[in-house]
């Protein structure tokens, strides 16, 4: 009886198999708690498969910060305008409140932040990818503004910082409450701040 070849894993189906399960247990541990060893497990490899593919817990996490930029980009870029530039102002403020809950999401990202904050090495890295980030919201947030009908009173870069720090700011203030930091229609006002509409003036 011929003895059947076991199918070694494709590398691509390793990495991606490992970006899953180090998504689940940071969400679930934190960033400090989590370990190689408990995301291998969770992928159903060894550590070494880990090394393979990531040369550090670092380097993982920061490859999972990756697909989150190309999703905020694209929830940017699906918005379809209503026509009235006020409520779509208000609609995306209470957006906005949504993405202020204090989800493993957030929360695991400040403590990211804070850890790489005590690395310059590693500071560098991530201020490179948050400015990655923000040139990408900021092409996606202007393109907005116009479908809108409006147009912004400051630089897009600083407008996309600004609501940057106020979403992962109140994130932060809703620690340990059931309470919203800051209502939509105070997200609004900001909003309204920002954008006025591109005829005026």
């Amino acid at each position: 009886m011929a003895k059947q070849e076991r199918t070694r894993p494709l590398r691509e189906d390793v990495r991606a198999d490992v970006l899953a399960a180090a998504r689940e247990v940071f969400a679930e541990l934190g960033y400090h708690r989590a370990s190689l060893e408990s995301i291998a497990r969770r992928a159903g490899y060894s550590k070494g498969a880990v090394y393979s593919n990531f040369d550090s817990k670092d380097d993982l996490f920061l490859a999972l910060l990756e697909p989150e930029t190309l999703q905020m980009a694209q929830a940017v870029a699906a918005y379809e305008p209503t026509g009235d530039l006020r409520t779509d102002l208000d609609r995306i403020a209470a957006g906005l409140e949504l993405l202020t809950v204090a989800t493993p999401a957030n929360l695991l990202f400040a403590e990211f932040r804070a850890h790489a904050a005590r690395d310059p090495e590693l500071a560098k890295r991530v201020a490179v990818l948050r400015a990655t980030i923000t040139e990408e919201l900021t092409a996606d947030l202007t393109g907005l503004v116009e479908r809108m009908g409006g147009r912004l009173r400051i630089p897009a870069r600083d407008a996309v910082t600004l609501l940057l720090a106020v979403v992962n700011g109140l994130a932060l203030e809703r620690v340990g409450t059931d309470n919203n930091p800051v209502p939509p229609t105070s997200l609004g006002a900001l909003l309204n701040g920002l954008v006025e509409p591109a005829s005026a003036g």
